[in-house]
């Protein structure tokens, strides 16, 4: 779901007086435009860019709302999918780039860090199916230390790789058992500890 070039830029603060990124204050100017292409922009622009707070309409049926800097989104906007899919937050050269949510077209919403349209750093997602994702992400994939809880109940608590169970954690099913150790691509591997909800346990080396 990334953004192009093509799909317009916003800044983080006000364009209307900015002389440092578009020359004199005169030169920015407020105008409803069509495109050759058939796009539909409305708000200020500088040097033919979209620049300052705008609204840009793609014939794909994309739309964003919000701050540009000279043709790109930067700053704070909104951009909507015609799927229904939705992306509030901070951008950064035409990039969903900082802090931002995003609601897909079935519900999916994840909350937290972008980078180059990718989730990147600390972010939560809660899935259709009731299933919590909260920690690290890499790469638009949770990866680092973090927390999943199962609608079901189960959780697991520890590391991730590439969207996968992988490295050291701790997973407690809703029915009291517990593993404790090391996991490779979503299942125990080498040491660890399985115990069971009566008390009774397994040490595997």
């Amino acid at each position: 779901f990334g953004i192009s070039v093509d799909h317009a830029d916003e800044d983080d603060h006000d364009h209307s007086s900015d002389e440092s990124d578009c020359g004199p204050e005169e030169m920015i100017y407020n105008a409803d435009r069509i495109l050759p292409n058939g796009d539909y922009y409305t708000g200020f622009w500088c040097e033919n860019f979209p620049h300052g707070q705008g609204k840009y309409l793609w014939t794909d049926g994309c739309m964003y709302v919000g701050e540009w800097q000279k043709g790109k989104t930067a700053g704070k906007g909104k951009f909507s999918w015609p799927s229904g899919a939705t992306y509030e937050g901070e951008f950064k050269n035409g990039y969903m780039d900082g802090k931002g949510t995003y609601t897909g077209a079935a519900g999916d919403t994840y909350r937290g860090s972008w980078v180059m349209n990718l989730r990147y750093g600390q972010g939560t997602k809660s899935f259709v199916n009731g299933d919590y994702y909260e920690g690290e992400w890499r790469r638009g994939l949770q990866d680092g230390q973090g927390r999943y809880q199962w609608k079901n109940g189960n959780h697991y608590i520890g590391q991730l790789r590439h969207g996968m169970i992988h490295g050291n954690g701790t997973m407690i099913w809703s029915n009291g058992n517990r593993y404790d150790g090391s996991w490779e691509e979503g299942l125990p591997k080498g040491n660890g500890t399985f115990r069971w909800a009566d008390g009774s346990f397994y040490v595997g080396v």
